[in-house]
Formats: C-alpha cells, sequence, structure tokens
C-alpha cells in the first residue's frame, strides 16, 4: 500500500475524528482517499477490490488516480532549447476557441521566467498582451530577457513566438523575500465550503433530472467540465447552466496532486494556467442572457499581483466580477484566498466583448420553457443519504 500527499497542516494529528473514505475502483488499482472534515488527509492505493462509490467520489478520485502530472497534463512543461530559450511541448484548446488556451500560454511563459532567474526569489506580479491566437498545431517559442536583477527585485520580459510572429508578450518581476508582511487585506466573502457544496456532475444530473436542462445541452457543458485539468465547485451551482449576475464566485484546484518540493512559483504558474478560465466567461453573462445569443470574446491583456504563496491543489476561492462593459471591451476583477481566508492573488483581465449572430446557447441557460424563477436549490442524493 502507497501512502501519498500528507499536508504538513495534518500531518501531525495523532486522533482523528469525522474520518470519511472514500473509493475509486480503477482498471489496476483502488485509490482511496481519507477525508477529516472535509479536508483531504492522505490517498491510498492497493490491489484492485471489489468497491462502489458515488458518481461524486469517483469523479474525485478519478482526478487523484495519477498522482503528481497536473504539470503534465496541463502542459505546463517546457523544453530548453538554449540560454533563455524554451519550446512548448503541446498545446491544448478547448472545443469552440479560435486558439491554443490564454491560460496555458501565461503559465508556460511564466515557467520559462521562473527558469532563468534564482530559486531564492519569488513571483509577485506579471502583466501580459495577447497579440494573436496560438496555433495548437505547432510548437510556441518562449523568449526570456532578464532586464534586471536587483539585490531585492528581478524584473524579466517574455515574448512567444510562432511562425517567426508574437502572439503573447509579458512582463514578470519577481523578489526576494521580506520580514515585514502585510497587516490588510480584503475579507474572503462567507461562502460555503468546498466539502458543502454539490460537484458539477452532481448539479447537471439534478438539473436534467427537473427538466430544467435537455440532455443535449447536459452533455455538452459536462464534457466542457470534464476537459480541463481543474476541479471546481460553484459557489451558486445553478450557475453552471444559469448566469444573469456580473459576479461567480467558485472553488478550484488542479486535478491531481502536486509533488510536495514542487518551488512555490510553479504553483503560481498553476494558478494562472487556471486564472484565465472564468473572467472572460463571467464578462459574458450579461449580455448573453438578455440578447438570448452567443456573444464572441477574446482575452486583450492579463495581469496578476502574487500577494502570498499558496499550494494550486488545495481548494482556493476564487471571486470574479465584472467592472464594466462597453466599446467592445470588458474588464473583469478576480480575487483568490485560501481555504484559510488568506487573500493570495489579484487578477484583472481586459478582453473583447462582442455580440455574435444570434444562436441558442448550449453552454448557458435553463431550457426555454424554464425560467430563472423554476429553479429551486435542493440537497443532490448523495447529500441526503
Amino acid at each position: 500500500m502507497v501512502r501519498l500527499g500528507i499536508p504538513q497542516d495534518l500531518s501531525s494529528h495523532q486522533t482523528v475524528k469525522n474520518l470519511f473514505l472514500s473509493t475509486y475502483v480503477g482498471s489496476k488499482f483502488n485509490w482511496t482517499l481519507i477525508y477529516v472534515k472535509g479536508i483531504k488527509l492522505t490517498v491510498m492505493a492497493e490491489q484492485k477490490l471489489k468497491s462502489e462509490g458515488s458518481e461524486q467520489d469517483i469523479s474525485e478520485l478519478n482526478a487523484d488516480k495519477e498522482l503528481g502530472n497536473f504539470i503534465e497534463k496541463s502542459f505546463l512543461d517546457l523544453e530548453k532549447i538554449d540560454d533563455f530559450l524554451y519550446r512548448s511541448k503541446s498545446l491544448w484548446k478547448s472545443k469552440n476557441a479560435r486558439g491554443a488556451y490564454g491560460g496555458q500560454v501565461i503559465g508556460q511563459a511564466l515557467v520559462a521566467a521562473s527558469e532563468c532567474i534564482p530559486p531564492e526569489v519569488h513571483m509577485h506580479s506579471m502583466h501580459s498582451y495577447f497579440l494573436r491566437p496560438g496555433n495548437t498545431a505547432r510548437p510556441i517559442l518562449y523568449q526570456v530577457d532578464v532586464t534586471r536583477a536587483g539585490r531585492t527585485y528581478c524584473s524579466t520580459a517574455v515574448k512567444a513566438v510562432q511562425a517567426n510572429n508574437a502572439i503573447f508578450t509579458m512582463q514578470a518581476s519577481f523578489k526576494c523575500e521580506e520580514k515585514n508582511h502585510s497587516s490588510y487585506q480584503n475579507s474572503m466573502p462567507k461562502v460555503p465550503f468546498p466539502d458543502e457544496l454539490s460537484s458539477p456532475a452532481e448539479s447537471l444530473k439534478k438539473f436534467l433530472e427537473q427538466d430544467l436542462i435537455d440532455p443535449e445541452r447536459y452533455k455538452y457543458r459536462k464534457q466542457q467540465l470534464d476537459e480541463i485539468p481543474i476541479l471546481v465547485k460553484y459557489v451558486k451551482e445553478e450557475q453552471i447552466v444559469y448566469r444573469t449576475s456580473n459576479r461567480q464566485t467558485l472553488w478550484m484546484k488542479v486535478k491531481g496532486h502536486l509533488p510536495d518540493d514542487l518551488h512555490p512559483n510553479i504553483h503560481k504558474c498553476c494558478l494562472a494556467y487556471m486564472s484565465d478560465m472564468y473572467l472572460l466567461s463571467t464578462a459574458s453573462i450579461p449580455l448573453r442572457w438578455l440578447h438570448g445569443s452567443e456573444v464572441f470574446t477574446t482575452s486583450l491583456d492579463h495581469s496578476m499581483w502574487f500577494h502570498e504563496p499558496a499550494r494550486a491543489d488545495q481548494w482556493m476561492l476564487y471571486d470574479v466580477q465584472i467592472d464594466k462593459i462597453g466599446d467592445g471591451r470588458t474588464l473583469a476583477i478576480g480575487h483568490v484566498w485560501d481555504l484559510k481566508g488568506t487573500l493570495v492573488t489579484t487578477i484583472t483581465q481586459e478582453g473583447v466583448l462582442r455580440l455574435a449572430k444570434p444562436r441558442p446557447s448550449l453552454r448557458f441557460g435553463f431550457k426555454d420553457n424554464a425560467s430563472p424563477h423554476s429553479y429551486h436549490p435542493t440537497s443532490s442524493p448523495s447529500k441526503q443519504q
């Protein structure tokens, strides 16, 4: 039996109460997760035995069955070609996207920059511009320039190139840790914790059973959520398919387990990867509902400020709000807190936002004959047991 991934803050516990075991049956192994009050304590693998689990258990454990490979799955690993020159190994785009996923390009650029600076300095901010869509059929070259290496701060510039054309530029700044910690931060919203919320798979199944969404939309949204290497739990579960607010709040973390000795900068690269997923989708909410059509969106720029270190494989609360829509553009602002309520990251993104040709949206919306008032939050079957 293999014992993996015990968080440092729980490793000293001798007596464990409210213990919950959850098992996933794989092709070669059984994967068992041990939860204490909703927090994942450890993972154990043993030879395959006959066992059954709920749909939520299988979804969460399936994400952990190949431990430690999020960086491979999210394609953040790079090939070093020369000093200050890196090449992507593979690229990914979502089903209806024009080009490579922007969060992946951001994450890879930050990985390249991190490889070119001393390990004792940590990432504290980045500012980037998307210039052209990335072509997933060919690799991206990342050219890094260390523009300044001071005693406290280190500045880098990264240019991503395909076919001799710049598709993305970024300025990233790193610094040595200082002892005088800040004494103020915005408070984390008071929301339920992840173990109190349904998984997207559970919510979608419930909406389908309540005849709030049709099978086609159910299949589309489930495939869309399954294909990304990120686990999410929406604070308001109806936001998975129906949104009218200019704000959405969700818990997120990477699928799988990251090594305990991974440099904190790589966790920030993973967080950058995740952060791009929910900004413009929030911005398009009001227009999509008002006009009943799909909305064309693409990122223009993306900035992040890393306030505190955090593990990307532990739940973080992501709160995204839209400040402005107009002139074919939108501005989204996001904040990320860890489970302890520490403000980890602040994010801003401006993007193009235009109405496309009117057509039904499979991504969002209840059935045409189901109004917003038809939805009444109820506990899922697994929560009632």
